[in-house]
């Protein structure tokens, strides 16, 4: 049911009076903890990893090509604006250090919009402060201040998500559809994942036509106009066609790199049962509001919505992956609770291991040394899996162990390959990690060399 929308002119000048000023203290919040953070130097967490193996050294690519930069080839699986954006702060504080300083100040303030919108979409329906209250809880989660304060696309999609939400939520109008068309083209620029948004505000106007006429009341609006239903789908064709306009440059739905690749293995089947099971977390407080619908009869459509939600996480086997990122009371409570269809995150991982040894080419660019070893990796290989049925937690937290200098090997080799740079040293890194993976899967196998996390860790400090 579309929430009631207030129809007074003076009603709705009240409310952005009221409004303008409560969402600025959870925003404030936000902005305060990511200076604090960003003052103290401190990294470790994800975010600061992604930040520096991934976002920076894209934007550091756009910088050396200013002002032609190359929104086609560069080494990310998103869509170039929220670096673009980026690389114009970088080129307008230039300076050693001065430009990192300011990128991460922007970020911040694209932080702070989170709560803010927020706040701001909230207060149609509650009072100001109320919607403050309600936002607050955004501006100390731990994904919105760890992108806040390093360098992240995630705010900036964030909040252009709760501006085009924002718009077809507004009064049916076609200034409303026409700006959260302009917002979803923008977040499209930004990650192109959440073209999805779309959809919303296609219905939205959809539901304020005449077309929606023969729907009950309480699912459309009362004014029923052609206009705003034109703006939306001039502003959703908007959005469609530069997500269309990177499709065909790149070939495809990710650019064509090989930070792309692990993206590229096709579609994953258990989406379906993860989209629907964060939907539940999030609903769970508004479960309460159901009952009176519950009462009123719909308690079969009820059962029926639980019927394919439960088919749909039983039809695909699925499970819980260790990540630096797995944490807070959700991926708690996933880590405690069985995994009825084990999906086994560890076959994922040999198939990313298996492109990197064998990509086009590799007879003639891998040295001898490692070729000979090959047999003992694909032995590895199917030791791993021999091994898997009722490990999996342990399976993963090796792979946890072998995952961060995978990731920064493959992001170097890619910003060395972008500048001409050959590195001896992050070739033997590479094949340090092949040997690791035995180590760690495979011990009885033996290694070509003494390795461990620590030597990996000094093999790191060498690369260039």
């Amino acid at each position: 049911m579309l929430p009631p929308m207030a129809s007074e002119a003076p009603k709705e000048r009240r409310y952005w009076a009221g409004a303008r000023l409560a969402p600025a203290a959870p925003a404030l919040l936000t902005l305060l903890v990511a200076i604090a953070i960003i003052a103290s130097g401190r990294g470790g967490p994800s975010e600061a990893t992604d930040q520096d193996i991934y976002h920076l050294v894209v934007i550091r690519g756009m910088v050396d090509q200013w002002p032609a930069i190359d929104v086609v080839n560069y080494p990310s699986a998103t869509s170039p604006g929220y670096h673009a954006l980026m690389t114009l702060v970088a080129v307008a504080t230039p300076g050693e250090g001065s430009d990192l300083l300011a990128m991460r100040l922007a970020t911040a303030l694209l932080g702070a919009l989170v709560p803010a919108l927020a706040g701001l979409l909230a207060a149609r329906w509650v009072g100001p402060w109320v919607a403050a209250a309600l936002a607050a809880p955004l501006a100390v989660n731990s994904y919105v201040l760890g992108g806040a304060a390093y360098l992240t696309t995630d705010n900036l999609a964030y909040a252009l998500i709760l501006a085009t939400l924002a718009a077809a939520l507004a009064r049916p109008a076609p200034a409303a559809g026409v700006a959260g068309g302009l917002a979803a083209a923008a977040l499209v620029a930004v990650r192109q994942v959440h073209v999805w948004v779309v959809a919303p505000l296609g219905l939205a106007a959809l539901l304020a036509s005449p077309l929606a006429r023969r729907l009950p009341g309480k699912w459309r609006f009362e004014a029923t106009r052609w206009s705003p239903l034109a703006a939306a789908t001039v502003g959703v064709t908007l959005a469609l066609g530069v997500l269309g306009a990177f499709v065909a440059a790149w070939g495809g739905l990710t650019p064509p790199s090989d930070a792309a690749a692990k993206h590229a293995m096709g579609p994953n089947p258990a989406s379906p049962a993860m989209a629907l099971a964060m939907f539940a977390i999030a609903a769970i407080p508004l479960a309460w509001a159901a009952l009176p619908e519950l009462r009123r009869g719909s308690l079969r459509w009820t059962l029926a919505g639980g019927a394919i939600g439960l088919a749909s996480a039983l039809a695909t086997p699925t499970s819980f992956e260790l990540k630096r990122r797995a944490y807070g009371w959700v991926w708690t409570v996933v880590r405690e609770t069985p995994a009825p269809a084990e999906r086994a995150p560890a076959r994922a991982d040999i198939t990313r291991q298996l492109a990197n040894l064998t990509p086009p080419g590799f007879l003639a660019t891998a040295p001898w040394s490692a070729l000979s070893r090959y047999p003992v990796y694909f032995a590895a290989m199917r030791e791993r899996l021999s091994r898997l049925a009722g490990a999996e937690r342990r399976d993963a937290e090796l792979q946890a162990q072998v995952r961060p200098f995978e990731d920064a090997m493959i992001r170097k080799a890619q910003e060395h390959a972008q500048r001409g740079i050959v590195d001896p040293e992050l070739e033997r890194l590479r094949w340090m990690i092949e040997e690791f993976r035995v180590s760690l899967w495979a011990q009885k196998l033996g290694t070509a060399e003494s390795v461990s996390g620590p030597r990996l860790e000094k093999q790191w400090a060498k690369v260039r």
